[in-house]
């Protein structure tokens, strides 16, 4: 069985150190500035959760012992695409369009990769393992992950390096060991 709404908005408060305006978050669940969309991810839980929806979120993968969510699945008959597409119609509509990245997001990009995983095995490094490890770990977890993609919107009649601006674009300035204020390393001792 997929994990609950109150195990995803506990597993939150794993000591993860978010800052928001400068100012560190103490509980992202009850932080008024992720409340609500923290709640409305554990509800999409919930809802594959649930036994009225159970069937159309998640699936027992064959040799598996507890269902995934259906967009961590890797579809192997021709029906399976389609009852994807009900899964992912299913939460759009629960959300109403307001959730870009739900947690089916990147888990269906993930199963992409690991449908072909010899895209991962190159000349010097055979990654295929990694990735195997990787998806196992999101989808039994009921992982949720989400990217941000920068666009720069810059001029680009003159190279980078000709121009007097710093701050063109989102950029690694400075990798620091240990976080302003407590949490080690870049990404908070996580």
């Amino acid at each position: 069985m997929t994990r609950s709404g109150q195990e995803y908005l506990g597993s939150l408060r794993d000591g993860r150190a978010v800052r928001l305006d400068g100012e560190l978050v103490k509980d992202v669940a009850e932080h008024p500035a992720f409340r609500d969309t923290a709640c409305f991810i554990a509800h999409l839980y919930g809802m594959a959760r649930g036994e009225q929806l159970r069937d159309v979120l998640t699936v027992r993968p064959e040799g598996e012992d507890r269902a995934v969510l259906r967009a961590f699945h890797v579809p192997r008959t021709r029906a399976e695409p389609v009852e994807r597409r009900k899964a992912f119609k299913t939460w759009s509509e629960a959300s109403p369009g307001f959730l870009g990245r739900s947690p089916d997001c990147t888990a269906v990009g993930l199963a992409g990769f690991v449908s072909v995983p010899e895209v991962f095995a190159g000349e010097t490094f055979d990654g295929r393992d990694n990735l195997a490890a990787y998806y196992r770990r999101m989808a039994q977890g009921d992982l949720y992950q989400s990217f941000t993609t920068t666009n720069p919107q810059i001029d680009r009649t003159e190279a980078v390096g000709e121009r007097e601006e710093d701050d063109l674009y989102v950029r690694v300035v400075k990798e620091l060991a240990e976080l302003p204020g407590g949490g080690g390393g870049p990404y908070g001792g996580r």
